[in-house]
């Protein structure tokens, strides 16, 4: 349940085929068989349950399965939960008890896929802090890692690390614009002592300077060669153009010069 399978084909009828692992049967509607379907056949489906309870297959692909954390939208919104743009004809239910924030029609949220082990449903949570471990030796500094925006904090944005652990990405070391269900790949600052992660976007030491070489003379190349930035620009400014701090920068350009590929003006640099 709220995973792909992959059944066999054991009864065609007018309104779908049953498909079996052998021990039950379960409904393939007419809407998603394919064509020249024969007894016998493996098919791999997904198995959520109808409005009544009962498992059905379908052929379509959703955006998440079971234990998986993903961003969607929310379609609607009842006296009992919200439900969630699944991409299958089922859309995702969550009950207001799992829910971190009251949730609106057409926003998005990231979520967990999860099962009621009771009645067999599938059903969603936004409250993530329960699904996320501490981490401990598991991780180093400087190890790089998958992670998902979640949701924002006065201090930074919160986040799903390896979709696993939680974590925190501090507003004053991100110099690009993130949202909610944002994924990108990041770097072990430290592991604090209660087991939560702070994560950098860059990679750590000299390294990060490596990065974002290549980079900074692509830009200057696609501008003619001289790019008017220099030692008196603002750090927005800087974040702006280079999505990088204006520490960062000046240690990028200044690696550059000492390399050869720039001349440092007091009005911008130029390419060599």
């Amino acid at each position: 349940m709220g995973d792909f399978n992959e059944l066999e084909v054991l009864q065609i009828m007018d309104f779908g085929v049953y498909l079996t692992e052998g021990n039950s049967k379960i409904l393939l509607p007419k809407n998603n068989v394919p064509s020249h379907i024969k007894i016998g056949d493996k098919l791999t489906v997904f198995i959520y349950s109808n409005a009544d309870g009962r498992p059905v297959a379908t052929t379509m692909k959703p955006k998440a399965v079971i234990e998986d954390f993903e961003c969607l939208t929310v379609k609607t919104v009842t006296d009992f939960g919200a439900f969630l743009d699944w991409g299958i004809d089922k859309d995702l239910f969550v009950p207001f008890k799992e829910m971190e924030h009251k949730m609106e029609v057409g926003k998005k949220y990231v979520v967990r896929v999860c099962l009621d082990v009771q009645t067999n449903r599938v059903f969603a949570a936004s409250n993530l802090s329960k699904y996320l471990q501490r981490a401990g030796e598991q991780l180093t500094t400087g190890e790089q890692v998958k992670l998902i925006v979640y949701d924002k904090h006065e201090l930074g944005y919160k986040i799903i690390v390896n979709d696993l652990y939680a974590g925190m990405l501090f507003y004053n070391e991100v110099f690009e614009d993130l949202h909610i269900g944002d994924k990108r790949t990041g770097y072990v600052k430290k592991v604090r002592d209660d087991g939560k992660l702070d994560i950098s976007l860059q990679p750590p030491g000299f390294k990060a300077i490596i990065d974002a070489k290549n980079p900074v003379l692509a830009m200057l190349e696609e501008a003619g060669g001289f790019l008017p930035y220099h030692d008196g620009s603002s750090p927005e400014e800087i974040k702006q153009k280079f999505n990088m701090s204006k520490k960062a920068f000046k240690k990028t350009i200044g690696s550059l010069y000492k390399e050869g590929k720039i001349t440092i003006k007091g009005y911008g640099i130029y390419l060599k």
